[in-house]
């Protein structure tokens, strides 16, 4: 069993309720922070440094009172040196217990390591969504703009065909208007030649002459005719 013991990392004290160190076993650990001589008289205050010696203490004689096993974990300090370590405290009869220190400095480096990368991780998953985030914000502010350019296009592509069809209608008009002088001019003159020779005939063949009526219905419609004349120059 003693061989045993000593193969386990951990250190072993047995101490009294009043603080007496009564057995121990050292652990490498431990060695360059705490000296324990083999005088049996030797106090958990004398060994250990004050706040060390003071959670062994009050947590001992809770152990001692209720018979329970306390688990605690510590920084234990010495000078420039440090480490983490699990104290289990086992109730071994009366006013006695037996403590085990373990060293979990590479586990508390190691969890110390986890927390910071985890929240290393946090801070970059937060950036990355806000960085994701503003650019949702952005592609949708370009997809609104888009979509308000395509809307001004499309309004602007009416405009234009109704533009373009007003200039065919405007064009067709000039075109018509054109034709329109040109007939104006090519009819009003033997029309004006028509009607000046009616008026002559009338005027020498006198109200009741043979051809009078044909002569009159010829000086009426030429009039009618120099009105739309009139109308088309007008146009």
């Amino acid at each position: 069993n003693r061989a045993l013991l000593n193969a386990l990392p951990d250190m072993m004290i047995r101490i009294h309720k009043g603080g007496a160190v009564l057995e121990y076993k050292k652990s490498t650990p431990f060695d360059e922070m705490i000296f324990i001589e083999d005088s049996p008289k030797k106090t958990v205050a004398e060994i250990f440094p004050d706040d060390f010696a003071h959670q062994l203490s009050h947590r001992l004689n809770r152990a001692t009172e209720t018979g329970e096993t306390k688990v605690f974990e510590h920084r234990l300090q010495v000078d420039k040196n440090s480490l983490d370590v699990d104290i289990r405290m086992v109730v071994r009869g009366k006013d006695v217990a037996l403590v085990i220190v373990r060293d979990v400095t590479l586990r508390k480096s190691a969890e110390e390591a986890l927390r910071k990368a985890h929240e290393d991780l946090e801070r970059r998953v937060e950036e990355r969504t806000a960085e994701l985030t503003k650019s949702n914000l952005k592609l949708h502010e370009e997809i609104h703009q888009r979509k308000r350019v395509e809307g001004d296009l499309r309004t602007a592509y009416r405009e234009l065909k109704s533009t373009q069809s007003q200039l065919v209608q405007s064009a067709k008009l000039a075109s018509i208007g054109e034709l329109a002088a040109g007939i104006v001019h090519e009819l009003n003159q033997p029309l004006m030649v028509i009607r000046g020779y009616a008026q002559n005939l009338l005027a020498n063949t006198g109200p009741v002459g043979e051809y009078t009526t044909s002569l009159k219905r010829i000086e009426k419609n030429t009039a009618r005719m120099t009105n739309i004349i009139n109308h088309l120059r007008a146009f």
